[in-house]
């Protein structure tokens, strides 16, 4: 029997449970993640991301709400260097699928260590999007070929990057990673809702395992949890003190938490995505303030999101 994840950290957002109330919650899961409004949404954005892939011909990372959405989150959940190394592998799939979707093994070493580019490659098995193909050899199964499905999320984004013009900025990657991580938290809260824990190398415990440690990328986990509890509320806006004292409880340094500012919020110079507009406002004594406004983009979306709620 495998190990079980520490239930005292949130799988999701990181957030480490200290008060004997707190500790009595058995999951890894802390009372914001583990309440019915981030499950419910978090469920509905993976049924609406299913939903659409599923029935898209190509991914359209401009037009569609949706697919413009997760390529944002992709772009935070790329600037972690853990999670940055399965956006990578993707990147190097994308760029290497030959006739009938099969994609040379070697053209992926190097990319990503050895052990950790096999549980990404058999990760990405487990959600369907990928299919190894192994060799069996006197020294053991070795890995010979990757065959990409057709109608598949990344058999799409291939086509939608040949279909595009050479100087378009392809956001492929950060779609599909964004769309590794909303299925992998999904499925990993539904374990824990029907076990009450969490074994190490289940769900997304596969991708955050290092060394024998589960690694959380909270400067990823926190702030979508944080989006997911706002938008469940039907949240236009939140104000900077809100969410910088949500991700100091989960022990996000100022200097994490100004760069997950400057990627969703839009003040990283050059970065045209982003899921928010940072605003200041003045109050109280000639103090000034700030507050993240939801991109006009992704209110439809999120009130889609909600409906499903209902």
């Amino acid at each position: 029997m495998a190990p079980q994840v520490d239930y005292r950290h949130c799988i999701i957002c990181g957030y480490q449970k200290q008060d004997p109330d707190e500790l009595r919650d058995r999951r890894p899961l802390c009372h914001w993640c583990g309440g019915p409004l981030v499950r419910k949404m978090l469920n509905a954005l993976d049924q609406e991301m299913t939903e659409q892939v599923s029935s898209a011909p190509l991914i359209d990372c401009k037009g569609n709400d949706l697919f413009r959405f997760l390529s944002d989150l992709g772009e935070l959940g790329a600037s972690h260097p853990h999670l940055m190394r399965v956006r990578d592998v993707v990147g190097t799939l994308l760029m290497n699928i030959q006739g009938q979707g099969r994609v040379d093994y070697y053209s992926l070493r190097g990319r990503v260590p050895f052990p950790r580019l096999v549980t990404i490659l058999f990760y990405l098995q487990d959600l369907g999007l990928v299919r190894v193909l192994t060799e069996s050899t006197i020294r053991g199964n070795l890995i010979r070929e990757i065959l990409i499905p057709p109608g598949t999320l990344i058999q799409k984004a291939f086509l939608s990057m040949e279909a595009s013009t050479s100087w378009e900025e392809h956001r492929e990657p950060n779609l599909i990673l964004a769309y590794i991580l909303v299925k992998g938290l999904c499925q990993t809260r539904e374990l824990i809702e029907s076990r009450g824990s969490l074994e190490i190398g289940e769900g997304i415990t596969s991708l955050y395992v290092t060394q024998g440690r589960v690694f959380i990328p909270r400067q990823f986990g926190a702030p979508f949890a944080y989006i997911l509890g706002s938008w469940a509320t039907g949240q236009d806006e939140v104000q900077e003190v809100e969410i910088k004292k949500f991700m100091c409880l989960r022990g996000i340094t100022s200097q994490d938490r100004d760069k997950i500012f400057r990627i969703i919020a839009g003040v990283q110079p050059g970065h045209q995505h982003t899921i928010y507009r940072l605003e200041r406002f003045p109050y109280g004594n000639r103090e000034i303030s700030y507050r993240l406004v939801l991109n006009p983009r992704f209110t439809n979306l999120r009130d889609r999101l909600r409906e499903r709620l209902r």
